[in-house]
Formats: C-alpha cells, sequence, structure tokens
C-alpha cells in the first residue's frame, strides 16, 4: 500500500515536472552575432547580451537610434557611448517563442550595471506574443557618458506569468458604494515612510 503511494507520488511530481518544462520553455533563435541567453542555477532571470561588434548590427543599432530616435549614442573601440542623461535601444539579436501565452519576459537591471554605470532598464515587458526582435532598452541616469562593451551582459529577463485582466466600468454612485480601505484615496507616502 505505502508502495503504491509513492508511486502515485512519483508519478504525480514528474508529471508536475513535466508541465513545469513545457510552461517554463522559451525557444529562441539568433539573428545576430550573440551569445544566447544564459542563467545559472538559482538565478531569478537569464542574462541578455548586446551582440558582437558586426557591421550589421551597428548599421542596426545607429538607423534605430541616431537616425529614428535621436538618441546620443556612439561607438568607440569596442564600446557603445551612451550620452549623459540619454537612452540606447540596442536590437539584442535574439527572437523568441514563449510557448506558454500566460507569461511573459520582464527586462531588469543587472546590479553591477545599474550601480556602477548608472544605465538603468527602461522598456521592460517581451509579450508571450511578440515575434519581432527582442531589444534592450537602458537609460543613462548619469552626468557622464557611459560606456557599455559589445559581447557584454547588458540586462536580465524574468520569465514571470501574470493575471489576465476583465475591465469592468461602473458609475461613480456605484464605486461610491464600494467600502473604504483602511488606506482609502491616500495617495504617494500615505502611509508613511517608515
Amino acid at each position: 500500500m505505502i508502495f503504491e503511494i509513492i508511486k502515485d507520488i512519483d508519478y504525480i511530481t514528474n508529471i508536475n515536472i513535466l508541465n513545469l518544462t513545457m510552461n517554463s520553455k522559451i525557444r529562441f533563435t539568433k539573428i545576430r552575432d550573440v551569445k544566447s541567453p544564459s542563467y545559472r542555477i538559482g538565478d531569478a532571470g537569464s542574462d541578455f547580451y548586446v551582440p558582437n561588434k558586426t557591421e550589421d548590427f551597428l548599421e542596426a543599432l545607429l538607423k534605430k537610434n541616431v537616425e529614428e530616435l535621436d538618441n546620443d549614442i556612439w561607438v568607440e573601440g569596442e564600446d557603445i557611448v551612451i550620452g549623459a542623461h540619454s537612452q540606447v535601444l540596442i536590437p539584442c539579436g535574439i527572437k523568441v517563442d514563449i510557448l506558454d501565452k500566460n507569461t511573459y519576459l520582464d527586462a531588469e537591471n543587472k546590479s553591477g550595471i545599474a550601480t556602477k554605470k548608472e544605465l538603468l532598464v527602461g522598456a521592460q515587458v517581451v509579450d508571450a506574443i511578440y515575434q519581432g526582435e527582442v531589444h534592450i532598452n537602458l537609460h543613462n541616469v548619469s552626468d557622464k557618458p557611459q560606456r557599455i562593451g559589445f559581447g557584454t551582459k547588458a540586462v536580465q529577463f524574468l520569465h514571470k506569468e501574470y493575471i489576465q485582466t476583465v475591465w469592468e466600468e461602473i458609475s461613480n454612485d456605484e464605486y461610491d458604494m464600494i467600502e473604504t480601505s483602511e488606506r482609502g484615496a491616500g495617495g504617494f507616502s500615505s502611509t508613511g515612510l517608515k
């Protein structure tokens, strides 16, 4: 009897692991000379890299940033230089196929890049139905130009689930009937700073 229960638990565990593997799988292809997304066991996010320096990548980078967005960026040697208080949109050379359509990729800062270079992530969400090239958006919040090297880690993407929201419009009178919470309409810092 105990052996059969353990066997059932093993079966259920294997099914759950299979479901987890299928739900967490993201297929990708590389359209530029770039390292594959990577992570270590225990890391929450997968590292995405700046592509290697090629004519194709430089053309796409400069077209997107200088011609279309008028961003203050330039290339020096093996680095992309982002002007003070400017941003860069890096076409990272990766296209993804997120199998679980109730999930998305969320770009987050790499701690070293954020703290040492003051380059912070801007646009963050890659929807499961997006099929184009993933772009990395970094903002230079410092008072001086900052560099990021070709072939180096730029951001980390976390694979997250979301709740599909159903929005229901109600009248102001109906809204006024909602029970008042402890916070009520208190906005910024209304709950205190300590």
